[in-house]
């Protein structure tokens, strides 16, 4: 099977194995791409169409007042993949985000609610 790379984004586990579950169909899988499917039948659980939209939304509250430079906007982008991917349960697994380079683009209260507005709504248990 060819490989080719036809765009470059994070995506979360769960928009992930909508794309495994395409390769999988298509036959044979590689021992890597095996044990990534087994993960992601495991972890990658939501919907991909609602994980695209919690993305989309995660990722439009993390740009909202912050200058929009392309450094941002990509860690923004990897910060909400993270997000949709873990579906944090509470505050503190929330702010647990702040550390490392995503204060940069998480660093207010008033974010953090929003975020967690947003993540309450998308993984409520």
């Amino acid at each position: 099977m060819e490989r080719r790379i036809i765009s470059r984004r994070p995506i979360s586990y769960h928009e992930a194995r909508a794309e495994m579950e395409a390769r999988v169909a298509e036959g044979e899988l590689s021992e890597l791409q095996a044990r990534t499917w087994d993960y992601l039948k495991r972890f990658g659980i939501m919907d991909a169409e609602k994980a695209k939209a919690f993305y989309e939304e995660v990722y439009r509250v993390l740009l909202e007042g912050i200058e929009s430079s392309e450094e941002l906007r990509e860690l923004a982008a990897v910060l909400a993949a993270n997000i949709v991917s873990i579906c944090p349960k509470s505050r503190g697994e929330v702010r647990s985000f702040s550390g490392y380079d995503y204060s940069k683009v998480l660093s207010d209260i008033d974010k953090f609610e929003k975020l967690y507005e947003v993540v309450e709504k998308y993984c409520k248990a």
